[in-house]
């Protein structure tokens, strides 16, 4: 995390400097620093408090690239930042199914039970 504050730092300092350039590296380094660290900590549950310390910098990185007039460079940091807190949000595996990784298919079959849902077997 020190390195996405330093890179936002260094960001938002240039930003106020009017150096766009040096803003949108900034931003970018932050960024790139903030899918690595999401990378290494996808079971930590201290990630969901610093993935909202951290969601404004695709937003930043596209004021940047907007201000340094490179629209491509805008979709992407949009992009990046909305692919990155969508499969932040998505849960590939439903909570039946975590309760039937752990054993609690009881548990699991009266959830589906209670849900409507069709019961799935593995």
């Amino acid at each position: 995390m020190l390195l996405i504050d330093a890179a936002v730092a260094w960001g938002e300092w240039s930003a106020r400097c009017g150096n766009w350039q040096d803003a949108a590296v900034a931003f970018e380094t932050a960024a790139m620093a903030r899918r690595q660290l999401i990378g290494v900590q996808d079971t930590r549950a201290e990630k969901r408090i610093w993935v909202l310390r951290a969601a404004h910098i695709s937003v930043a990185a596209a004021m940047a690239h907007r201000r340094r007039g490179d629209p491509m460079a805008v979709a992407v940091a949009l992009d990046d930042g909305r692919a990155l807190f969508l499969s932040e949000r998505l849960e590939f595996t439903s909570t039946a199914d975590r309760l039937r990784m752990a054993g609690r298919t009881d548990l699991a079959d009266r959830l589906h039970a209670a849900t409507g849902l069709a019961v799935r077997r593995r």
